[in-house]
């Protein structure tokens, strides 16, 4: 194993992180042969960057559907701690982040659900189903940069009215078999399809025929932290404005991992900043884009502590769902 300076990591890192948004399942030999260096210095970075949270495992996610969508909800409740805690235990939930600030709670379901009666509720901010996500490969630069850049194009005002629509698609139909290996890799696309093949008693044809229909109604994506997750600070904003297209391509910008969604009429982004960064730089950067008149309004919350739900071969071994026709 070579001896490499922290600069070199940090360079194969993002070698790394571009090979896995090309092709998200390349084994290690063909990920060393491109970066130039053996296949076990290719799976020491891989999970040196694991490690330290520079990235994470190729993820799956749902593209929308009219019979199969999910739905996001931000909500304020007087004491939301609760209504966190009993959500683990609703098979609906998928997601759902405490916070603080304009909302208190963020959900994401596979079903509507109504939280109007639970206690302490106070109101929905924000309720619908979700837009695809939008994510952005991630360019080296320092937020710095980012946020100068974005206060030049505000300055220069050439903004050009826009609507982020909902693609129109038709039904499609999964079987118990297509949602099990959804569930199983949607939080890590890189898992061993052999511990697949044995947990639900498939045939290979069979397996990757399946695996193909999922993969038609989804999109992979690797979340990428250049200065390692721990090292950001995280909000969750909301925006309002006529300029939608526009707002997601600055945001998709940005140098870190930022996934951007739209609910009803407005414009979801978390966004993360560098600890080191003075956060007051993005308030400012926030108060520039209203007062620009580039957005309506923005709302802001600050998450504290989330859940999601995950699946493993042990929460499907025991299910009805051999093939092996």
């Amino acid at each position: 194993m070579p001896k490499w300076s922290r600069e070199q990591v940090e360079n194969y890192y993002y070698s790394l992180y571009l090979l896995l948004l090309e092709e998200a399942r390349q084994n290690f030999s063909k990920l060393g042969r491109n970066l130039k260096i053996v296949d076990k210095s290719a799976a020491k970075l891989y999970r040196w960057a694991l490690a330290e949270e520079v990235f994470f495992p190729p993820r799956l996610r749902l593209n929308v559907y009219p019979n199969c969508q999910e739905f996001t909800y931000f909500l304020k409740f007087q004491n939301p701690l609760p209504i966190f805690e009993k959500l683990q235990n609703d098979s609906r939930v998928i997601y759902e982040s405490i916070c603080s600030g304009a909302f208190d709670l963020m959900v994401m379901a596979t079903e509507k659900i109504d939280f109007s009666m639970e206690y302490s509720f106070e109101s929905y901010v924000l309720s619908g189903p979700r837009s695809d996500f939008m994510y952005n490969r991630v360019e080296r630069k320092s937020t710095h940069e980012y946020i100068t850049d974005f206060h030049d194009f505000l300055a220069a005002g050439n903004f050009v009215k826009s609507e982020i629509e909902i693609p129109v698609r038709e039904e499609f139909t999964w079987d118990e078999l297509d949602f099990a290996l959804f569930k199983l890799l949607k939080h890590d696309f890189r898992m061993k399809y052999i511990e697949i093949v044995r947990c639900l008693g498939l045939s290979k044809c069979i397996f990757y025929n399946h695996l193909r229909n999922v993969l038609e109604r989804c999109s992979v994506w690797t979340p990428y932290f250049p200065k390692g997750y721990p090292n950001y600070n995280g909000y969750f904003i909301l925006f309002k404005t006529d300029y939608e297209k526009q707002l997601a391509e600055q945001l998709r910008k940005i140098p870190v991992h930022c996934p951007v969604l739209k609910v009803q009429d407005r414009i979801y982004a978390y966004i993360l900043v560098e600890k080191t960064l003075q956060q007051i730089e993005l308030l400012k950067l926030l108060t520039s884009m209203q007062s620009s008149g580039f957005i309506e309004e923005y709302m802001l919350s600050t998450p504290i502590y989330h859940w999601k739900r995950e699946w493993t071969t042990l929460d499907l071994r025991h299910h009805s769902l051999h093939r092996t026709e």
